[in-house]
């Protein structure tokens, strides 16, 4: 049996405690026989707790390694559990591997979110301590449907609803989708005046744990207005859990295609934090000056670096972190001295990443 989160999840959109929207058990097969590696995906939450668990197995065809655990968001329960929870392997009462158990099944978890634990099939006998070093390292992403090729939000949260945020495909910077807030896409208007501006914010976010080292967050943005940031704007945050703001990512109103923009997350590293997106318009009609922005390819590597090993019998771990540094810079009002003409207000306007090896017995 394998165990990569063993205790009491569910998966059900409503009942039994559990509102768990966009959670179920994927599958999907990569690469070619005879190096084909089979993925099982976890999207859980806890029983009465809303905190999201992202993680999944891996299964090698060549058995090297035979397995992978891969943590993508492990969130600890906010309440104990009503059962154990235990991570590891089992054939047998007699003959098993346990990595680690929290006996309130859930607020003390043994793993967290970028880790990895990598099974190793290891002959019987008396372990003999000794200094491991693995050779090689495989990052994962801290954020989870970044490029929203899943056709929809999920795990990403819409919190402003005037009006809600759509995954669009009419624009993208890789693959066929990307998330769109502002305009009025429900009545199809991104950009143009159609006389049906919104007045109130548009916005999504999704929260994550930063990784120790930090890392980069990298993400992709377009913009477009027919306003001033007097009236309607564009903007990216990190907020805390509660929604709060932590660092203003940018603050304009611009017209402008495909933008990378890096942050530096070393100043939030090992919080939980969110990455929002919000559009806010004056629902200013005639003409309907919309506001727009489209996301995509929104990422937080978890980086590889200098690594330590502790042998510990049949279970072993490395612990590894490096962060990277980014800079970002970038703040561009757009004037529309007519508009402020009519309306009366002048003529200017001024990571670490973790792996474990878990030998089999």
């Amino acid at each position: 049996m394998l165990a990569p989160y063993w205790t009491d999840q569910c998966t059900a959109e409503a009942g039994f405690g559990c509102a768990c929207n966009g959670c179920g058990i994927f599958t999907a097969t990569e690469g070619t026989a005879p190096n084909r590696v089979f993925y099982v995906e976890f999207r859980t939450r806890y029983y009465t707790n809303q905190a999201l668990l992202d993680y999944e197995i891996a299964l090698y065809e060549n058995g090297a390694p035979p397995f992978r655990y891969v943590y993508g968001t492990v969130t600890p329960a906010t309440t104990p559990n009503d059962s154990l929870l235990v991570v590891g392997t089992k054939r047998d009462d007699s003959f098993f591997t346990q990595y680690g158990c929290d006996p309130t099944g859930g607020q003390n978890p043994p793993v967290t979110s970028g880790q990895q634990l990598t099974a190793t099939a290891v002959g019987c006998g008396t372990p003999t301590p000794t200094a491991t070093a693995s050779p090689t390292c495989t990052p994962g992403d801290v954020i989870v449907n970044g490029g929203f090729e899943t056709g929809s939000f999920p795990p990403w949260v819409i919190d402003g609803h005037t009006n809600d945020p759509i995954v669009a495909t009419n624009f993208a910077h890789s693959g066929t989708h990307s998330a769109f807030a502002g305009g009025n896409p429900q009545q199809n208007t991104y950009c143009e005046e159609n006389n049906n501006e919104p007045l109130g914010d548009s916005s999504f976010y999704q929260q994550f744990t930063v990784p120790a080292g930090g890392g980069t967050l990298s993400f992709w943005h377009k913009d477009c207005t027919n306003d001033s940031i007097a009236f309607d704007w564009q903007d990216a945050y990190i907020t805390d859990s509660n929604g709060n703001i932590l660092q203003t990512i940018y603050h304009l109103c611009d017209n402008a295609d495909w933008t990378n923009v890096q942050v530096d997350m070393t100043p939030h590293a090992g919080m939980t934090v969110r990455i929002k997106f919000l559009v806010h318009q004056d629902g200013f009609n005639p003409p309907g000056d919309t506001t727009g922005m489209w996301v995509d390819d929104v990422s937080l590597p978890r980086q590889c670096g200098t690594q330590t090993s502790v042998d510990k019998g049949p279970v072993s771990y490395n612990a590894r972190q490096q962060g990277n540094h980014a800079y970002l810079k970038r703040m561009t009002n757009l004037k529309r001295n007519l508009q402020l003409l009519r309306r009366g207000l002048g003529s200017t306007a001024t990571n670490r990443n973790k792996t474990a090896e878990i030998s089999l017995q």
